[in-house]
């Protein structure tokens, strides 16, 4: 955090089922075979991860809900970044 310096940190996220729905179709990726709440919990913890980096960098969090195509949330968190970029 030191080094990087950031002004926002920006976290895409969806429901945990969602997530475990995506999983079961997406037969091109050897996965964990995580259960709902244990994507919820890997989720929290991912959560209190870029929270505590917040704090050291001073920065914004910004979670980014994302219910539809994965890629828009990479877009969503691409133009976040670039809008906080000196």
């Amino acid at each position: 955090m030191r080094i990087l310096k950031p002004n926002v940190i920006g976290m895409v996220e969806c429901s945990a089922a969602l997530i475990y729905e995506r999983r079961q179709r997406d037969k091109t990726r050897n996965r964990d075979h995580e259960n709902v709440e244990q994507i919820e919990y890997h989720q929290q913890i991912s959560r209190s991860f870029l929270l505590t980096c917040t704090a050291f960098a001073s920065a914004l969090y910004v979670p980014i809900q994302n219910h539809g195509d994965p890629s828009d949330g990479a877009k969503q968190l691409i133009a976040l970044i670039q809008s906080y970029s000196i």
